[in-house]
């Protein structure tokens, strides 16, 4: 899993520009800075080189996890450093993003520091404003540093597994949000009722109506959810799923968010995001 953050001069995409973007592996903890605002002046093509950088260690990447990532990180390098949505999309689809995954499920939203509070965890030493001025003044080892505590935190985060969620005072087993392989060894599944068990294979439209039925956003997407997973292999359309099998029927909703998500954020159409799924598997297969 890589963890990643990004700074920037400004809120909008349009407008402003990414100064810096920083990632921690979170098993190796290599750290990789791609510094945008401190190699402005080098030229477009030093620009490229760092963007095409950023691209293929994301794409390498298992899974990734940001914190506001989905809503605010992504969409902003996609705009700002013209990232194809294709290529974007997919990076969606394998973040976990304990904020998104506190407002999809729990309809509450958090600051990362008062997160740290709430366990224990070392605060960040700034906050964007900060970060915004050190990029104006030419402080780019400050930028750096201030960027790399976010994803040092996000991996501690994942290293204690279980963390309490503010304001709910809600323990929660990140094993159950992060990527199926993360966490070795993997978690015995949890016996649940028959109907909130994966099937044995890709899900049938009866099973997707029987997991979407209770969620919030019951039907509204189960045409695009059988175009996207019906063609994928068990194994793939299984890797997708960004909590452990024993919590099939959040995962089933939590994926339904995401599909929508991303068509709300990339104005991508059913047809596309079907692409991006069947390219995902193929790459798989030519890599077995």
């Amino acid at each position: 899993m890589l963890a990643f953050d990004i700074e920037t001069t400004g809120l909008s995409p349009n407008r402003s520009k990414v100064t810096v973007v920083c990632t921690e592996d979170y098993y190796t903890g290599e750290k990789k800075a791609y510094e945008f605002a401190r190699w402005a002046g080098e030229g477009q093509e030093k620009h490229d080189q760092l963007r095409e950088q950023l691209i293929n260690d994301f794409n390498a990447a298992t899974s990734l996890c940001a914190f506001n990532g989905v809503r605010f990180d992504l969409p902003f390098l996609r705009t700002a450093l013209k990232i194809p949505d294709p290529v974007v999309a997919s990076w969606v689809l394998k973040t976990t993003d304990i904020l998104e995954q506190s407002r999809l499920l729990y309809k509450t939203t958090f600051s990362l520091n008062l997160l740290c509070e709430t366990n224990q965890i070392p605060q960040k030493t700034g906050d964007g404003l900060k970060a915004i001025k050190m990029a104006e003044s030419g402080d780019f080892d400050g930028l750096k540093d201030y960027c790399e505590d976010d994803v040092t935190i996000l991996n501690n985060l994942y290293r204690q597994r279980h963390i309490t969620l503010p304001k709910l005072n809600q323990v929660q087993d990140l094993g159950e949000w992060a990527h199926v392989d993360m966490y070795e060894p993997v978690p015995t599944p949890i016996p649940k009722p028959a109907e909130a068990k994966l099937p044995a294979s890709p899900p049938t439209e009866d099973f997707l109506k029987e997991q979407v039925a209770s969620g919030p956003n019951a039907g509204i997407l189960l045409d695009n959810l059988l175009e996207l997973l019906g063609s994928m292999s068990q194994d793939n359309w299984k890797t997708l799923l960004p909590v452990s099998q024993h919590k099939a029927k959040e995962n089933i909703q939590i994926i339904t968010r995401k599909v929508k998500l991303i068509k709300i954020r990339y104005d991508m159409e059913a047809e596309e995001l079907s692409d991006i799924l069947n390219s995902m598997e193929e790459s798989a297969q030519g890599s077995g």
